[in-house]
């Protein structure tokens, strides 16, 4: 019962300590849930449209016999955005999703969302930036961010790259602040982030004409907005600097209030972000949203992942990548330590084959990453069964397979020092790698250590006597072998077993092979270490 008991307490701590390894990459992969959704309309009016015109388009486009809507029902496809969005694999379901309703014909595409916000990147492919660029891709059919709980951080991206925002009334949105890194020390490279994010947000939000004052209000906890009247009439959320300018171009700038509080990100109820011209309309389900857009009769398609969309959003997660890297090291250990049980061999394969394969459908690992990896193996073979000991080969073979392992998780090969997330991005890339590497050697030295106590892993303990009885010797009589001669019993590659007189010696050569039956001489003794050459 004793290694039933090891056994589980191992597997058990094995994966609380991935668990508490990967969780703090939630909140600090590349930028969580962040983003200087910043915007203000044309003249600085910050004001977005308050109403859904009717903006029911055809969107007909590919569409077959066998997926087109009947006359009388319009097809609105609905796709859902939904938890953290903390894996690679959202954006392809995004993507795919996106396309079909388009071939399909589909009037209106509502994406609900209900999001604690992610991680962001500014990967064409990665994060909420594949998601928003899928989004974007549906043009020229109208896209509808449906809030139906919450946007926060994240999020806010999301809803604002959609055409129209819609909310259920105890909705909200915003607290869309940048963090990166993690604990109470600002991050040395926090104001690059938040640079970065300001001009990409606001270039979004200008777009859909969204008020990117009060969206950039949500990123930057340090930029008071006020809601203002301009002339007397015009409604406009203007920075302070953005008053101080129009007063000093004669305009009357009377300031209504504040919108937020100080030193807080914003955050915006339903109600709230329909006043300030964020969100379209206030609904209480799904179902009221096609009448805005004078959609009467119509027909509701939900769209899921598939399963290998499935596959992909669980596996690319980091706690996923790091058990599968961390199971695969032991694997690859255990082959290493008794080559030719079959078992190891077939689950190391399996492990990283999962690891590039899913991560080359999210479009990050290519063939490339494949081949280091495995060329790192191959050095590693080398150091293991042909030089004996670790130098080279060994050590490149090790920096090949964690190198390999980095960049199957990310779309770059080297960080820009123009773009810090990249930075982020690594290092977080490269903190899986290094822990899950640790911790697959820590349960390996413990399953080095329970394999003499399982029924099961028994048999790969040697549990022969080398006796004097059966012709072996000790070592403190191997001075008095320089000198001797004997004749090799197993092939020298370069180490093996030679026999002189009664004894089997256990020897090893300065590098050559010599073949079974040859005659060698001792002409070293290190410690327990003999070496020999060829007579």
């Amino acid at each position: 019962m004793r290694y039933k008991f090891v056994l589980t307490f191992l597997l058990f701590t094995g994966i609380i300590t991935q668990l508490f390894a990967f969780a703090p990459f939630s909140d600090s992969l590349p930028p969580y849930g962040d983003s200087q959704l910043f915007g203000v309309p044309p003249k600085c009016n910050g004001a977005g449209s308050s109403g859904i015109p009717d903006t029911k388009r055809s969107g007909t486009q590919g569409q077959t016999a066998a997926t087109a809507p009947s006359d009388k029902e319009a097809l609105i496809c609905v796709i859902p955005i939904k938890g953290p969005i903390m894996d690679r694999g959202l954006p392809l379901f995004i993507k795919r999703a996106v396309e079909q309703a388009k071939t399909a014909g589909a009037k209106l595409i509502i994406f609900e969302i209900n999001t604690p916000g992610g991680a962001v990147s500014i990967g064409d492919e990665e994060y909420t930036m594949g998601i928003v660029k899928g989004i974007e891709n549906s043009s020229p059919i109208t896209s509808v961010a449906y809030v139906a709980n919450a946007a926060i951080s994240a999020g806010v991206l999301i809803s604002i790259a959609c055409d129209k925002i819609i909310m259920q009334p105890d909705a909200t949105i915003g607290a869309a602040e940048v963090i990166v890194g993690s604990g109470d020390t600002p991050h040395p490279h926090q104001a690059k982030y938040t640079s970065a994010f300001e001009a990409i947000m606001k270039a979004k939000a200008e777009k859909k004409g969204y008020p990117y004052n009060l969206v950039a209000a949500m990123v930057n906890r340090n930029l008071a907005v006020h809601q203002v009247k301009i002339n007397n009439s015009q409604i406009a959320y203007l920075t302070d600097e953005e008053i101080k300018q129009a007063k000093t171009e004669g305009k009357d700038i009377t300031v209504i209030k504040r919108i937020g509080k100080p030193d807080e990100p914003l955050t915006l109820t339903a109600s709230e972000a329909k006043e300030y011209g964020l969100a379209s309309a206030i609904v209480n389900k799904r179902d009221e949203i096609p009448a805005l857009f004078g959609i009467n009769g119509f027909t509701f398609r939900e769209m899921q992942p598939t399963w290998s969309e499935d596959m992909v959003i669980f596996l690319t997660s980091p706690l996923v990548s790091g058990i599968l890297i961390m199971v695969g090291l032991i694997a690859v250990w255990m082959s290493f330590k008794a080559p030719g049980m079959g078992i190891p061999e077939g689950l190391a394969v399996v492990c990283f084959l999962l690891i590039f394969f899913v991560h080359y459908l999210a479009g990050l690992a290519e063939v490339t990453e494949a081949l280091i990896f495995f060329l790192g193996l191959a050095l590693l073979a080398v150091e293991v069964f042909i030089i004996p000991g670790f130098g080279v080969a060994g050590i490149a073979g090790v920096i090949l397979i964690l190198v390999s392992l980095v960049l199957s998780m990310q779309d770059f090969t080297v960080p820009s020092s123009d773009l810090p997330w990249q930075w982020q991005i690594f290092w977080n890339n490269l903190s899986v790698v290094i822990i899950s590497s640790v911790s697959a050697m820590v349960v390996f030295i413990f399953i080095v250590r329970l394999i003499p106590y399982s029924p099961y892993l028994n048999r790969l303990v040697l549990k022969a006597e080398e006796t004097s009885s059966e012709g072996f010797t000790s070592s403190d009589n191997y001075q008095k072998l320089i000198g001797s001669t004997g004749v090799v019993l197993t092939y020298l590659r370069p180490a093996g077993k030679i026999k002189i007189g009664e004894e089997l010696i256990d020897v090893v050569t300065e590098g050559e092979f010599i073949e079974q039956g040859k005659s060698v001489k001792v002409i070293k003794v290190e410690g327990n270490r003999i070496i020999v050459e060829k007579v």
